[in-house]
């Protein structure tokens, strides 16, 4: 599945919604939300805070899609082909910071 496919899925659902999306501020908002959430998995999971007595650890997939989700919609509300930015990311990626890293023997 293309990114464009999920901003297609993303894009129909939120279609029968009025407004279809939230102003900038309050996708960004869900987006800390999201980012807060993994955080707080890889704490739990692999820092030095235990979970409390009690407590259930979401999955980390789950919240990393949630976090796709609400990209998708900022993208779409701003007109954004996240397919064609994913490509100028790869772009750098591998030309510009090709030597960047240190890289495996």
């Amino acid at each position: 599945m293309s990114l464009k496919d999920i901003q297609a899925q993303v894009d129909e659902w939120t279609s029968q919604f009025t407004p279809q999306y939230w102003k900038q501020h309050e996708i960004l908002a869900q987006m800390q939300e999201e980012l807060g959430e993994i955080g707080r998995i890889l704490n739990r999971v692999y820092g030095p805070k235990p979970p409390k007595e009690g407590e259930t650890i979401n999955e980390l997939g789950n919240e990393l899609s949630d976090l796709l989700f609400a990209i998708a919609c900022m993208a779409n509300r701003e007109g954004i082909d996240l397919d064609k930015e994913w490509e100028k990311t790869n772009e750098k990626k591998f030309k510009r910071d090709s030597k960047r890293f240190e890289k495996k023997e």
